[in-house]
């Protein structure tokens, strides 16, 4: 599980508390029960306030119905997992004052977790903040570079250095062609858990086409499936939509040819570093993500090679040595 994919889902969670005023609800119940104390009997669920029960349900289980793996985990270990069981609710609309006080003190705590675990692990800086004059005129925009690691798997740096300098030529290919500022791309965060990733800051419009660029190369080694050769990948490569682009701008006389030559290269060496690293974006393995995931596995040269089996190994002053062989062994 990658930084990144936390955040999202405590921010999803905390969303979907705060879009059912579930909290709220479980308060005002607490406080009606602990003042009123109401005989079970009372508690119409068709009246006005048992009808409130069905409506924060409701709500609740509309933004819990797209929760994933890690945000019901979420819920499990904060507590709030039983908000989308209709039980509670029945529970809760029958419960005592001291019953009520016991849920409303469990969903404050859970929530309460949630909250200080958002703020622990997310970001320190606001990245947009350095780049607030090309904000300001240009609107920013943030793009994920995905590299995709099975388990127990390793990348050697040569793999790293390819995808930071891929997206680089991509990006300031795209940048000449919409005529925006070339040198407007950061590295936000790096992160890691099953996959190891790269979130970049950039141009909105530049973003904007450059995942659109990768989009279409990805489309296009999946069409083909073929072994990802550097010659496929150049061939690939030397289709992307930018380069009929650049084409059109050179003949408008708007890059000279030397220039629109150098773009080009930039392109396609681009593409092809990204493929043989096997980089993605989020939205490349929401398509097929079974498909994707083996078809971007990187060329076997940019994995970390597998452990080594230890024959004898001084580790500080502590030598492993190999077993003896038993006499009359083979």
């Amino acid at each position: 599980m990658r930084k990144l994919e936390l955040v999202k889902a405590i921010d999803r969670v905390l969303g979907a508390l705060h879009e059912s005023n579930a909290i709220d609800f479980l308060e005002m119940q607490t406080h009606f029960l602990e003042r009123e104390r109401p005989k079970p009997e009372r508690m119409d669920p068709h009246g006005p306030f048992g009808g409130e029960f069905l409506q924060v349900f409701q709500r609740y289980s509309v933004a819990a119905s797209s929760f994933g793996p890690i945000e019901k985990e979420l819920c499990e270990i904060f507590q709030l997992d039983v908000l989308s069981e209709p039980e509670f609710w029945t529970a809760l609309m029958f419960s005592g004052p001291g019953e009520g006080r016991g849920f409303l003190d469990r969903a404050r705590k859970g929530s309460s977790g949630l909250q200080k675990l958002r703020a622990l692990i997310g970001p320190e800086t606001d990245y947009s903040e350095s780049m607030a004059g090309a904000k300001a005129i240009h609107g920013l925009e943030s793009v994920s570079l995905v590299v995709l690691e099975d388990r127990g798997q390793g990348s050697k740096p040569t793999r790293l250095i390819k995808v930071l300098e891929g997206i680089s030529a991509l990006y300031e290919a795209h940048t000449r062609v919409l005529s925006l500022p070339a040198d407007t791309l950061i590295v936000t965060t790096c992160d890691s858990g099953s996959d190891k990733a790269f979130d970049f800051l950039g141009l909105a419009k530049a973003i904007q086409a450059l995942k659109e660029t990768i989009l279409s190369l990805w489309d296009r080694i999946f069409f083909f499936r073929e072994r990802k050769l550097s010659a496929t990948l150049s061939l690939i490569g030397q289709s992307l939509p930018i380069l009929a682009e650049i084409s059109a701008l050179e003949e408008k006389k708007a890059l000279g040819r030397e220039e629109a030559e150098i773009l080009r290269r930039k392109v396609v060496d681009g593409a092809v570093a990204l493929g043989e690293a096997g980089a993605v974006i989020p939205e490349v393995t929401a398509r097929r993500p079974e498909a994707f995931r083996a078809l971007a596995a990187p060329e076997a040269k940019l994995l970390a090679p597998p452990d080594l089996p230890q024959s004898e190994e001084s580790i500080g002053n502590v030598t492993k040595r190999k077993p003896r062989r038993k006499k009359g062994n083979a």
